[in-house]
């Protein structure tokens, strides 16, 4: 076949358009109306048996890997967390926290915690983190923090006159912070100062992992700083001009060592270990919403991302990339 030197040109601005156009891992996607419930998904969790579950606004969404199905919240307010401990399914929403069990038809059927005549919760307080370490589960709202045990059934209740913005777990050591006075862990039941907010200039922390035998602070709008022997510093990383001017409402540090983090309004970024760039995804790439509420990598890999309108997953490990070209910069191809 010849072709005409008249064409030529437009074949080179296409190679070139393709070869710095960005390819992204594939996205599976699943709509309110795929899920049958409404738009935003605040947290993400998987059981031993591989099914997912999501807290909604509108309730407990189930997905076994071929159908959902939703179970209406107790008191028709939204659900803000959820954790999966054993055959329990845990989840807390408006002034309402407790656990989902299955009976004899694979039905989920619900058991409010929050309904004990030796405590109350608060007037409009909403539960917004769960987390489980040895026999206690703990519930987090923006008041108080609740620790569950599990073999007793009994409560602790550690109250806070400021906001306690998220709880955090590194290891078996369960952190919160609480804006001005600094990052707690919970020893013993009781809450114990660990790092003052002046350290980290009460900047808001998102996430804490553990990196290198140190703390690792993901922050809310300047990046990572690294605690340890009581000094911070920031990890300067090339990629922290860019976190400077984003918005960072979730993460998470996958199972390789790698980052994903969930932004407000610019979709996720994918970090390596060492917090290079791999991938920016947003709306314009494939996702279904540019911010990111929560966010699961399950047993096999991927990556489910409850967004402000609707669940993407993300094949990360797949063998294969995909361009996406939402917008029609790339016009026809012959």
């Amino acid at each position: 076949m010849i072709v005409s030197h008249k064409i030529l040109p437009y074949l080179f601005a296409v190679v070139a358009f393709f070869g710095h156009a960005q390819e992204v891992p594939p996205i599976g996607v699943f709509s309110p109306q795929d899920y049958g419930a409404e738009d935003q998904n605040w947290a993400i969790d998987q059981s031993e048996t591989n099914v997912i579950y999501v807290a909604n606004n509108q309730g407990l969404l189930e997905y076994n890997g071929a159908t959902w199905r939703l179970y209406n919240s107790p008191n028709d307010g939204i659900l803000r967390s959820v954790r999966v401990v054993g055959d329990r399914i845990y989840s807390g929403g408006y002034r309402d926290f407790g656990y989902w069990t299955k009976n004899n038809f694979g039905d989920l059927y619900y058991t409010s915690l929050a309904l004990n005549d030796k405590f109350s919760v608060k007037q409009d307080e909403e539960f917004w983190g769960i987390i489980n370490i040895e026999g206690y589960v703990l519930f987090q709202s923006l008041e108080r923090i609740y620790i569950y045990n599990t073999r007793d059934e009994s409560f602790k209740i550690i109250d806070s006159e400021l906001r306690i913005n998220k709880m955090f777990k590194v290891e078996e050591t369960i952190y919160f912070q609480k804006m001005n006075l600094g990052v707690f862990r919970i020893e013993n039941g009781e809450e114990v100062l660990h790092i003052p907010a002046s350290e980290i200039d009460n900047k808001e922390v998102i996430n804490i992992f553990n990196f290198e035998g140190s703390l690792l602070l993901q922050t809310k709008e300047r990046g990572f700083y690294t605690f340890n022997n009581g000094n911070i510093n920031k990890w300067v990383i090339p990629f922290d001009s860019v976190l400077s001017k984003v918005s960072v409402y979730s993460s998470v540090r996958l199972e390789d060592g790698s980052f994903i983090l969930g932004t407000i309004s610019n979709g996720i970024f994918y970090l390596d270990n060492e917090g290079k760039l791999l991938h920016n995804i947003d709306q314009s790439k494939g996702l279904s919403n540019n911010t990111v509420l929560s966010i699961k990598e399950d047993s096999y890999g991927n990556v489910w991302l409850g967004l402000d309108n609707g669940i993407n997953v993300l094949n990360i490990n797949s063998p294969f990339t995909v361009y996406k070209d939402m917008q029609g910069v790339l016009g026809t191809v012959y």
